[in-house]
């Protein structure tokens, strides 16, 4: 063999080497992370918010501060354990305490809907303040994520639009109940009787209940939408007037698109979009919506105008130009977490002043 040819074999070994070597390194990064993190941004008014979701791969310090908020929890007096890893707290200090009974009632009915086992439960961390707990979730992961990514919208929302965040690490439990006549009986072993509900958020045990009909995929995550943001109402503002905490939810319920634009210097603006909820029902005064109190009875002949006027009214004050006036509204709420604060006269005048035809009839008191 020539010099040449040794030359040739040698490079060819070499070559073979740095593949070798290439597909090693692949092998083992695959082997240690074969779910490479995701993360998603969602932007609003240049503020970004990134999220990293429970089915990705933790870096170590992620992982320390999973551990560190298991373990307060479970140092936790005021903390019940309701399944492994998922524990119940009263949300503010002026809230009635949890009771162990009540717990205990819950429990007992989520293992009697799973035919007396622990139940399968989805965990998404939807930021490092919140964790989302599906319980018993009755679907695959997967569809879960289009919640996950509303949650994500709302919290960004409540936080660039109306400067409302979350203080501390919360859970958000959420159990899924398939069949309307489950989902009744479930409610009545808790004695809750809402016959008309697909919904309903349980303030004795801060966990909210969503029914589920096969196929009707949407509807359940509208639900689900709607009842976690009763949940993050109470975690952020407290105590509130009906009208808004509905308008609220409905609100959020029923933005239909997002998507996110580029202005020439590169700032990102959120933009969405509503669909088109019981357009043909009527709008009721203003004054009616705000002495609503005590009027939210389901089997009400009213409650559906109730609820599309608290939609209307929330939606109409979610406008660039209108938003601050709620935001102070929010604002007063979220600051005295305990009462219910009922002066309205701003957002009265507010209402009654700009003539968008919507509300023409809401200054004839």
């Amino acid at each position: 063999m020539n010099k040449r040819e040794q030359d040739k074999n040698q490079y060819r070994k070499y070559l073979l080497f740095i593949i070798l070597v290439i597909l090693t390194v692949s092998l083992l990064r695959f082997l240690l992370n074969p779910n490479p993190p995701s993360q998603k941004s969602i932007n609003e008014n240049n503020d970004t918010v990134t999220l990293q979701h429970q089915q990705t791969r933790h870096t170590r310090d992620q992982l320390l501060t999973g551990q560190k908020q298991k373990e307060d929890k479970e140092n936790d007096s005021d903390s019940i354990e309701l399944f492994k890893g998922i524990y119940i707290k009263k949300t503010h200090d002026c809230d009635r305490p949890i009771e162990p009974k009540s717990v205990e009632h819950l429990r007992d009915a989520v293992i009697a809907l799973n035919s007396g086992h622990i139940p399968e439960v989805y965990i998404f961390e939807i930021t490092n303040k919140l964790t989302l707990n599906i319980i018993s979730p009755q679907l695959s992961r997967d569809k879960w994520q289009p919640l996950v990514e509303r949650l994500e919208l709302g919290i960004a929302i409540y936080r660039n639009r109306f400067d409302l965040t979350l203080n501390r690490h919360y859970d958000f439990n959420m159990v899924v109940v398939s069949k309307v006549d489950e989902y009744k009986a479930f409610l009545d072993s808790l004695n809750i009787h809402l016959p008309n509900s697909s919904g309903v958020y349980i303030h004795d045990t801060n966990t909210y209940v969503v029914s589920y009909t096969e196929n009707e995929v949407d509807e359940l995550i509208n639900v689900a939408v709607h009842e976690s943001t009763h949940r993050l109402n109470h975690v952020l503002i407290g105590k509130m007037t009906r009208y808004l905490n509905e308008g609220l939810a409905k609100a959020f319920q029923h933005i239909k698109r997002v998507k996110i634009t580029l202005d020439e210097q590169g700032g990102k603006t959120l933009h969405w979009e509503w669909d088109g909820y019981s357009k043909d029902t009527q709008i009721m005064s203003i004054g009616s919506l705000f002495n609503s109190e005590s009027g939210w009875d389901l089997e009400s002949p009213t409650i559906h105008q109730l609820y599309y006027s608290a939609f209307k009214f929330v939606q109409y004050f979610f406008s660039p130009a209108l938003s601050p006036t709620l935001k102070k509204q929010l604002q007063s709420e979220a600051h005295n977490k305990c009462d219910i604060i009922d002066n309205h006269e701003e957002i009265f005048q507010t209402a009654s002043d700009e003539h968008d035809p919507i509300f023409e009839n809401w200054a004839q008191l």
